[in-house]
């Protein structure tokens, strides 16, 4: 609105102006302040300010109408209550989500973006009282350099707000790639699907394509927590207790609203009249739920996803490279597979048998070009290897069983009962392994190296041994739904604390032993649970499509 060079002067107005402390916005408050458009000024920030900047705001008020300067951490865009994501760029309403950092830390491009993140991780600090101790993922160049720039940013923080959360916190920056399967990964929660199958448009819209309904505006659907209980309560849900509950609150409506109107008594008129308010909302929800369902169930039966989900699930639980490979090829050759299945079923095929003789990935890669897909999108299938191949990850993502369960679930579906249900959620995203070993204090330092930060409380030798019970994780490179979910069952405390996750625990105990003051674990025990606060930071909200076409042509 500043840059708006028609704008009239509004001096009966007073003005509110929320702003990133970036130059170019700062120019633009520069000159409005100098022009005085307005009766008076209220200056929000959503990050720190140096000294030098708020000199800068006196110099350019030259008729002193600023009443009011303060610092506001909102630095990123809250998607739910413990996700933000950081919009690297301006971004007009309904535009895609903002791409991931791009691999390559030498261009200025991605200094900027890194810049803008730093911005992002200590406002979303400050707003939630922590000095956390500083992981990475160690032989990152882009964590290394976002997680150096928030250590420098610290030492100002220390200094300043030394009453902050710091012995128990932890902030670690992973990288998308570590985990290249979970955006990959057919979705079956109902937020995640409606994302992966539908979309969000503005972050919450979704527009239906339904062409029953003639007027375009109706099309449009606001999916919120806070308005809509339906979506509040089973946004989290699986398929099959999605459907279940659309059924029970298609037949609640009804008895709700069914009654005889030709022998309706004035107390009945009155009881519905009393209740009408509910029942109208009731019916904007059934109707809005109803429809999504509706285009949801259309996408998974015309596509056959339910089978080709069995079939990703599959290979990410056990390794059968002759099965998988005939099946997959039986897949990608079927002309009612869709051409962006295909593609996502060859990169995890790829990635799960990249480094075995017997794979047929070349073929596959061939296939999809008998089946028009575009060269450029083939092509990608090796960029996937050349960045989150398994000589680039710090972890194994699949499992090593040779048990095959295909031909046995292969009958069940459709029916999305609960055996079912499991088999196409057998995957676990990385995600939860490492917050549960942040918890424990037994995150391995060869993999995620610490950055000593002055004036920190916390010594240096002591840090990798912390656990966290708040806890900030910066995914660079974009989170899933899918992981937004799972952030939500550890807030909630659902979570078990898997003990397996002491992975470090025989080294840092024989450290512990060694001396009376060494560095080493927590004494305090383990618990049943991961009784943490976690929030999750990153650049974009990504389905599998936005992951696909995020990854570099070259």
């Amino acid at each position: 609105m500043l840059s708006n060079k028609d704008r009239y002067p509004l001096k009966h107005f007073a003005c509110v102006i929320l702003c990133r402390p970036t130059p170019s916005s700062l120019a633009c408050v520069y000159q409005e302040l100098a022009e005085g458009n307005f009766s008076s000024y209220a200056l929000f920030f959503t990050n720190m300010l140096e000294p030098t900047l708020i000199q800068s705001l006196a110099n350019a008020d030259v008729v002193n109408l600023v009443a009011w300067v303060e610092e506001v951490y909102t630095d990123s865009v809250p998607v739910t209550e413990w996700v933000c994501v950081t919009l690297l760029r301006p971004t007009p309403l309904g535009a895609s989500p903002t791409l991931p950092l791009t691999r390559s830390p030498t261009r200025s491009g991605t200094r900027a973006r890194s810049s803008a993140v730093a911005d992002s991780i200590i406002s979303t600090m400050l707003s939630t009282n922590r000095r956390p101790v500083i992981r990475y993922r160690s032989n990152n160049t882009v964590a290394q350099k976002l997680a150096t720039e928030v250590a420098a940013r610290m030492k100002k923080v220390h200094a300043i707000y030394p009453d902050l959360k710091a012995k128990e916190s932890v902030l670690v920056i992973l990288d998308r790639m570590d985990d290249p399967v979970t955006p990959l990964l057919m979705p079956w929660t109902y937020e995640a699907m409606i994302h992966e199958l539908i979309g969000f448009q503005r972050g919450n819209e979704v527009v239906l394509d339904d062409p029953d309904i003639e007027k375009p505006e109706d099309r449009v659907h606001v999916l919120t927590a806070n308005t809509d209980t339906f979506y509040g309560q089973h946004r989290y849900d699986n398929w099959g207790q999605v459907c279940i509950a659309v059924s029970e609150m298609v037949k609640a409506y009804k008895e709700m609203n069914n009654f005889d109107r030709s022998a309706v008594s004035l107390e009945e008129i009155k009881n519905f009249m009393n209740r009408f308010p509910e029942a109208k909302k009731q019916s904007v929800q059934v109707t809005r739920h109803c429809a999504v369902t509706s285009q949801l169930v259309g996408e998974i039966n015309g596509r056959n996803l339910t089978r080709l989900s069995v079939l990703e699930q599959d290979m990410v639980s056990n390794n059968s490279v002759g099965d998988h490979s005939r099946l997959v090829l039986e897949v990608v050759q079927d002309p009612k597979t869709d051409v962006d299945d295909a593609l996502r079923l060859v990169m995890l095929y790829a990635l799960r048998y990249e480094k075995v003789k017997e794979n047929i990935t070349a073929s596959l890669k061939q296939e999809l070009e008998q089946r028009q897909c575009p060269p450029q999108k083939i092509a990608l299938v090796d960029q996937l290897l050349l960045l989150g191949g398994q000589e680039r990850r710090a972890h194994e993502m699949f499992r090593t069983s040779t048990g095959h369960m295909f031909k046995t679930v292969a009958k069940a579906v459709g029916q999305f009962g609960k055996d079912v249900q499991n088999v196409l959620t057998q995957h676990t995203p990385l995600l939860r392994k490492l917050v549960n070993r942040v918890y424990n204090g037994t995150l391995a330092e060869d993999r995620y190296a610490t950055v000593e930060v002055p004036g920190s409380p916390v010594p240096a030798a002591q840090a990798p041994y912390v656990r966290g019970k708040d806890i900030l994780v910066v995914y660079i490179g974009g989170i899933t739904y899918t992981e937004a979910m799972l952030l939500h069952s550890i807030n909630q405390g659902q979570m078990d604390n898997n003990t397996e996750s002491l992975m470090n625990i025989g080294k840092s105990v024989s450290r512990r032993l060694g001396g009376g003051d060494a560095p080493g674990p927590s004494d305090e025990p383990v618990t049943t649970k991961i009784e943490a606060r976690v929030s999750l930071l990153s650049t974009a909200l990504v389905n599998s499509k936005d992951f696909i076409s995020s990854l570099p042509t070259s």
